[in-house]
Parts: structure tokens; C-alpha cells; sequence
């Protein structure tokens, strides 16, 4: 009888779940709430054998979300059970999603410690886990080589910038007007002959007004040229070339000088007072036609004012432009030759004495020395 009873009270002692806490028998290999396993068997597996059969076939045939479910499943009725986290763990793993299943394994190798295969598939994903984030990050630190077109357009693209920068370069140091340098000497007027006693005052020949319209570069230049100019009186107009710095002066041939002689004197009033002009081209008129036109350079004139010296007024016109042009050519000194004795008269400019010689009543007189020079 008393053997009996021993036997029933070892039947009957009761224990706690470690892991929920619940109040169970102690011959039970498995708590019935959690499913955690008590003893060295197979635990509740045996209790969710079909499902947890059902979930791996899914997982087998490439069934992700039917085999999630079926462990879910299990879970549900066991929370516990360490046979369906490591599959859920395997499910992951399989299908490229390491951090889930690393989680799954963890998960299941805190319920089982001693639980081998988990371990080593732990390990496994760890270590394709730290292979993914070094391969990352080598793809960002990777600086890729150009490929051959990129590297092409680069090359032109390169060429095309230094073409247009060389020839920017080019124009601006060869291309439009040369400024006039800051200590350049400024230009002296032509040295005319003193005027002889009782040669008496020239009158101002009343000339037409420029009217209006003129660009302000002309306007200016013909105001610097008038101001102070000593052929002021016989300028008509002012045009500013301003590609070669320019003036193209419209004046009155003056009938008691050559047409030569009063050029000069116009040419000389552009350079004395406008210094950024490199050219001078002087346009004559009388009756109402152009009848001379001769061009001249600063540089010219600059020689030409520096060895003026007791040069006559008309030899200085005849050499200043030596390619003049003439309406009338036999106004072109040397073209035309008068008999001995015999005197023109006339208002065209266009003495027929030697050059050098003044015509009578000009107001411009020859040094002492000098006649027939």
C-alpha cells in the first residue's frame, strides 16, 4: 500500500515553466502553455509534427509566405518552440533576407543554448551579412574610370575652351583702334612762316552750320577740333571712324592758299587737339563740290612738324600728301606750267607758281632765303 502511494505522489509533484511561469506536472516533457521543452526529448514538436512537416515542404518548394504562415501557426499555439524559429530562420536566410533571419536564429538559440545546427547557421548569416556591407562599401568608395566617349567629350569640350579663350586673347591684343599711350608726346601744330608787315588780317570766310543729327562721337570731336582749332573757321564737318581712329574732316577750300597748304593746316588742328586720332583724311570743297582729299598719318605729321623749320607752307602740303586726289588734276602741283611773266588768277586753290612760291595776297609769307626753294 505504501509502495502504491509513492508511486502516486511521484506522479502527481508539480513544477514551474522557466520560461512562462505556468504551474505543470512534473513528468510533462514540455510546458502545454509555451511549448518550451522541459526534458532531453523532442519537446512539442510532437504536438505540431504535421504543421511544422507542412511548413518545411512549403519552404522546400520555394513557398516563402505559405511556409511563414504554417510556423506562424505553430507559434501561435507554442511561442516557445525552437524547431519553428530556427525554420523561420532557414526561410529568411533563403530567400536573401539576412537580418530577419538572424534574428530568427538568436531568437531560437535563446530558447535552446546548447542548440548546435542554429549556432552554425547564425554564424553562416553573420558572416555573409559582413561580406554584403564590406561589398557596399566598396561600391561607394569606388571611384569608376571614365569610358572612352566620356573621356572623348572631355578632350573636345577641353579644346573647344582653349580655341576660344587663344583667339578672345588674340582679338583683344591686335583687334580695333591702339589706345594712345599715357606719356605720349601730344602733337605741335605745323610752324607757319611769320606773316609779312602791312600783310594785314584775315577775314573769317562764313561757313554753313553742321546742322544737327551727329553721333555724339563726332559731335565731340568736332567740338575738341574747333575749339581751338586756327583753321576753325573753314571745318564744315567731323566724322569719327572709330575701327582706326579716324577723322574725316569736311572743310572750305580757303581761295587765297593751295589746296595742299590748307589740308595740312586742317590736319595739323585734328591732331594738336584731338591726340587719340591716328588718321586724318581732309575733304575740300569749293562750289559746292569736293575738289581735293588727302589722308595723312599722326606718325607722318609728327616727322613731317619736326623738320617744318623754315620749310615753306607749300612745300610742307606737297609732301605731307603726295597722293592727293584732285577733282581737277591740273591743279596737281607740277601739272601745269604758265609762260614767263604771265599771272592766274582765280578762286580754285591751284597756284600755277613753283611750289614753295605763295601766291599774292595768300597772307602767308616765305622766310627770307627761301624763294624758289
Amino acid at each position: 500500500m505504501r509502495a502504491v502511494l509513492a508511486v502516486q505522489d511521484s506522479n502527481n509533484y508539480k513544477i514551474s515553466c522557466p520560461r512562462c511561469f505556468a504551474v505543470i506536472s512534473g513528468t510533462n516533457d514540455f510546458c502545454p502553455d509555451c511549448g518550451y521543452t522541459l526534458g532531453g526529448g523532442e519537446g512539442s514538436d510532437t504536438a505540431v509534427y504535421q504543421d511544422l512537416a507542412q511548413a518545411n515542404l512549403a519552404r522546400m518548394r520555394g513557398e516563402k509566405q505559405g511556409a511563414i504562415d504554417q510556423c506562424l501557426k505553430v507559434l501561435r499555439e507554442f511561442p516557445n518552440n525552437v524547431t519553428a524559429h530556427s525554420l523561420l530562420g532557414e526561410i529568411y536566410m533563403e530567400h536573401g533576407e539576412l537580418k530577419q533571419a538572424a534574428e530568427w536564429f538568436e531568437m531560437a538559440l535563446d530558447l535552446d543554448p546548447k542548440a548546435m545546427r542554429e549556432q552554425q547557421l547564425l554564424d553562416r548569416v553573420r558572416k555573409q551579412m559582413n561580406e554584403s556591407e564590406t561589398k557596399a562599401t566598396l561600391q561607394q568608395l569606388e571611384v569608376k574610370p571614365r569610358s572612352g566617349l566620356t573621356a572623348l567629350w572631355a578632350g573636345m569640350v577641353g579644346m573647344i575652351l582653349v580655341v576660344g579663350i587663344a583667339s578672345f586673347v588674340i582679338g583683344k591684343n591686335s583687334g580695333g583702334a591702339k589706345p594712345v599711350a599715357k606719356n605720349q608726346k601730344p602733337a605741335e601744330p605745323i610752324r607757319i612762316p611769320a606773316q609779312p608787315e602791312g600783310g594785314g588780317t584775315k577775314e573769317p570766310i562764313t561757313q554753313p552750320t553742321t546742322g544737327s543729327g551727329l553721333v555724339p562721337d563726332d559731335q565731340t570731336a568736332l567740338t575738341l577740333i574747333k575749339t581751338n582749332g586756327s583753321q576753325s573757321h573753314l571745318i564744315l564737318s567731323v566724322v569719327l571712324n572709330p575701327a582706326n581712329e579716324e577723322i574725316i574732316l569736311t572743310g572750305t577750300a580757303d581761295p587765297q592758299a593751295r589746296f595742299e597748304s590748307t589740308a595740312l593746316l586742317l590736319a595739323s588742328d585734328v591732331f594738336v587737339n584731338r591726340g587719340a586720332s591716328r588718321l586724318a583724311t581732309i575733304r575740300l570743297v569749293e562750289g559746292g563740290r569736293v575738289v581735293f582729299v588727302g589722308t595723312i598719318a599722326r606718325d607722318f605729321y609728327d616727322g613731317l612738324q619736326a623738320n617744318s623749320k623754315g620749310t615753306p607752307l607749300e612745300q610742307l602740303g606737297v609732301h605731307a600728301f603726295p597722293q592727293g586726289w584732285y577733282l581737277d588734276p591740273s591743279t596737281k602741283p607740277g601739272t601745269v606750267t604758265n609762260p614767263t611773266g604771265t599771272e592766274e588768277t582765280g578762286g580754285t586753290g591751284s597756284s600755277t607758281e613753283t611750289p614753295g612760291t605763295p601766291p599774292e595776297g595768300t597772307g602767308i609769307s616765305v622766310p627770307p632765303g627761301t624763294e624758289g626753294t
